[in-house]
């Protein structure tokens, strides 16, 4: 019976200081959390090695107000060949929009990147609205990022 209670105790003082939000240490908005959330990193690489990094954010899901009625995303871009240029298809389809941004953005607040070196973009592609499952990758013929996967609605 003194085991039963001395467990109960401790479990119940652990559960009261378990924190209910991964964020919770972190003074982010709700609008960084969403950042955060919708964030997906992949390697570009060729046959042998890696040759850069990207970073997709999906744009509808962090702003729903302004990103709608298209598919929208944030990307940050380092390749080590800054002359190789990639094209950006969200599945299988190409992007109707893609906008370089200067590295001075709009979209800089609720990230914490400082590298000069890193290219910015927003891409457009059409709404998929049979798509619930939504796979974005940057590649051309030398070089290409893993499949970047999102799921529209939760």
């Amino acid at each position: 019976m003194k085991i039963a209670l001395t467990l109960l105790t401790l479990t119940t003082l652990f559960t009261g200081c378990v924190d209910k939000n991964g964020f919770d240490r972190f003074n982010f908005s709700p609008e960084q959390q969403q950042w955060e959330n919708n964030q997906v990193n992949s390697k570009i690489q060729d046959k042998t090695e890696i040759q850069g990094i990207v970073s997709a954010v999906y744009l509808n899901k962090v702003m729903p107000d302004l990103y709608k009625n298209a598919e929208y995303f944030y990307v940050t871009l380092y390749l080590k060949n800054e002359s190789e240029q990639l094209s950006f298809t969200l599945n299988d389809q190409p992007s109707m929009l893609q906008e370089e941004l200067p590295h001075e953005n709009s979209f800089k607040k609720f990230t914490k990147d400082v590298k000069q070196w890193n290219k910015h973009y927003i891409l457009g592609f059409m709404e998929q609205k049979e798509q619930d499952i939504l796979s974005l990758e940057a590649k051309n013929d030398n070089i290409s990022s893993n499949k970047m996967v999102f799921k529209k609605d939760e």
